[in-house]
C-alpha cells in the first residue's frame, strides 16, 4: 500500500514537471518544441543589441552610466555575432545540435549580463534584471519544469556568491529573498504556461492528424504529400516518384464487397509505410486504390529494387482476388526520375503514364518512365 502511494506520487510529480504530460510527449514533439524555442531564442537575440545600443547611448550620455559604456559594448557585439550566426547557420535549418549550443549560448550570456549589472556594476541597489530573468525565461520557453529550474537555480548559486562579495549584508539578503520570491512564485506561474502550451501542441497534432492523414489507411493523404514535395523535392537533384495501383480493384469490391475491399486498402498501405521507413522514403495515399511511394535513395537501382521488393511482397501473401488474372491482389507500378528543372507535376504525370504502361503489359509488374513513350 505504503509502495502504490509511493509510486503515485512519483508519477504526479514526474507528470507536474513535464507540464501535464510525459517525457514521451516531449520526445514526439522534440522538433516542434526545438523550433517553438528558436523563435524566442530569435526574438530575444533581436531585441538584445537594441537594449544594448539604447543604454550604449546612455552610457555616453549620462556621468553615472559612463563606466558601463565598454561592457554595454562588447555584449553588444556578443549577440550581434550570435544573432547572426543564428540567422545563417540554424534559422530555418534542421540543425538540433546547432540550435541547442545557439539556445545555451544566448541564455548564458543574458545571465552573465544581468548577473553584472546587478552585482559588480550597480551594487549600490537591488539587482532588478536578475529578478526579471528568473521570472520570464521559464515563461518564454518550452522546457521541463525540473530542467529548467535546475539551471536557474546554479545562475542563483553564481549570483548570490557575485552578491554577497560585492554588496552589503542587507542589499545581499534582500536580493536573496527577493529571487527566492522570484523562483517560487515562477515555478507554479510557469508550470501553468507549459502546460497550456503543451497542450495546444498536443491540439495542434490532432488537426495536422486530421488534415494531413488519409483516416482509411493512416498514412499521409495528398496534403501530406505536398508538404513532403514542398519540402524535399527541389533539395534533391537524385529523387524519385512511383505510383502504385491495385490491379483489378473495382472488381475486387463487386465480388467481395467494400468493407473488404477498405481492409485491404489499409493493410497495402500499412505495408507501404513500413517499406517506405526502412528506406527512408516516403508513401502517401494518391487516392482510390491509387499511392504515392517517393524519395531519394543512393541510386536509380536502390529505388526499383525497393518497388520490386514491395511488389513482390503483396504478391507474395496471396490474398485471395478470383477475378484477377493471378487469382490474387497484385500492384502494378509506374515510376519516374526527376530530370534537370523539371517541376514535380511533370514528374508525376510520367510516373502515371509509366503506371498505364505496367497495365497495358499484363499488369502485376512495373514500368519506368521511358517506357511509357
Amino acid at each position: 500500500m505504503k509502495n502504490n502511494r509511493l509510486n503515485n506520487a512519483i508519477y504526479k510529480i514526474r507528470l507536474w514537471c513535464y507540464g501535464g504530460f510525459d517525457k514521451k510527449f516531449f520526445k514526439e514533439h522534440k522538433t516542434a518544441i526545438m523550433r517553438y524555442n528558436e523563435s524566442v531564442i530569435y526574438a530575444i537575440l533581436i531585441i538584445m543589441p537594441f537594449v544594448l545600443a539604447l543604454y550604449f547611448v546612455m552610457s555616453l550620455i549620462s556621468t553615472n552610466l559612463s563606466n558601463y559604456s565598454s561592457m554595454y559594448a562588447a555584449f553588444f557585439l556578443c549577440f550581434i555575432s550570435l544573432l547572426l550566426f543564428d540567422k545563417f547557420a540554424v534559422k530555418g535549418k534542421d540543425k538540433p545540435l546547432v540550435s541547442n549550443i545557439v539556445t545555451v549560448l544566448t541564455i548564458t550570456l543574458l545571465f552573465v549580463f544581468v548577473c553584472l549589472i546587478g552585482t559588480y556594476f550597480d551594487y549600490k541597489s537591488l539587482a532588478v534584471m536578475f529578478l526579471v530573468y528568473i521570472l520570464c525565461l521559464p515563461m518564454l520557453m518550452i522546457v521541463p519544469t525540473h530542467n529548467m529550474y535546475a539551471f536557474l537555480l546554479v545562475c542563483f548559486a553564481i549570483f548570490t556568491i557575485a552578491d554577497c562579495h560585492t554588496k552589503t549584508a542587507l542589499l545581499a539578503y534582500m536580493d536573496f529573498s527577493h529571487c527566492i520570491t522570484c523562483i517560487a512564485i515562477g515555478i507554479f506561474i510557469s508550470h501553468f504556461i507549459l502546460q497550456n502550451r503543451l497542450s495546444l501542441f498536443a491540439a495542434n497534432e490532432k488537426l495536422s492528424q486530421l488534415s494531413y492523414y488519409d483516416t482509411l489507411t493512416d498514412i499521409p493523404n495528398r496534403r501530406g504529400l505536398k508538404e513532403y514535395f514542398d519540402n524535399n523535392y527541389s533539395q534533391n537533384d537524385e529523387f524519385f516518384i512511383a505510383i502504385l495501383d491495385i490491379d483489378d480493384f473495382k472488381k475486387y469490391n463487386d465480388t467481395y464487397g467494400h468493407l473488404n475491399g477498405d481492409v485491404i486498402l489499409a493493410d497495402i498501405a500499412k505495408a507501404l509505410e513500413e517499406h517506405a521507413k526502412k528506406s527512408n522514403c516516403f508513401a502517401a495515399r494518391f487516392g482510390g486504390e491509387e499511392f504515392i511511394f517517393t524519395g531519394s535513395p543512393c541510386s536509380g537501382l536502390d529505388f526499383i529494387d525497393l518497388l520490386e521488393g514491395y511488389r513482390c511482397d503483396i504478391f507474395n501473401r496471396n490474398i485471395a482476388h478470383s477475378t484477377s488474372n493471378t487469382g490474387r491482389v497484385t500492384l502494378s507500378i509506374g515510376y519516374a526520375k526527376k530530370n534537370d528543372g523539371e517541376d514535380v507535376q511533370s514528374v508525376l504525370k510520367r510516373a502515371d503514364d509509366a503506371l498505364y504502361s505496367a497495365k497495358s503489359k499484363g499488369k502485376n509488374c512495373i514500368a519506368f518512365s521511358d517506357d511509357a513513350v
